[in-house]
């Protein structure tokens, strides 16, 4: 799932979407942050558990990147954006 989450600049306050409240993101929710990221972990979730999905994430910001890569390369050329999903029709990793 990709969401936007709003954060106010003066306030601080963020709008957390209802479809991630109603998934459980609601109460204390723990952020681990570095430079660039943040991961909200749901509360009760095992390590194990956010590792597999940041693993899941992983795989996909890989097919997006290639997404981007083919899209860039198409763009380069002129070529019309031919409207094929990568997830169907890309290189299989």
């Amino acid at each position: 799932m990709k969401t936007k989450i709003r954060i106010d600049g003066e306030t601080g306050l963020a709008y957390i979407a209802k479809a991630l409240r109603e998934e459980g993101f609601v109460g204390e929710v723990i952020a681990l942050a570095n430079a660039r990221t943040l991961t909200l972990i749901m509360p009760g979730t095992k390590l194990a558990d956010v590792k597999r999905s940041l693993d899941t994430i992983i795989h996909d910001l890989d097919l997006r990147i290639e997404y981007e890569y083919y899209e860039d390369e198409r763009e380069s050329k002129g070529q019309p954006d031919s409207g094929i999903s990568l997830m169907r029709h890309g290189p299989q990793g």
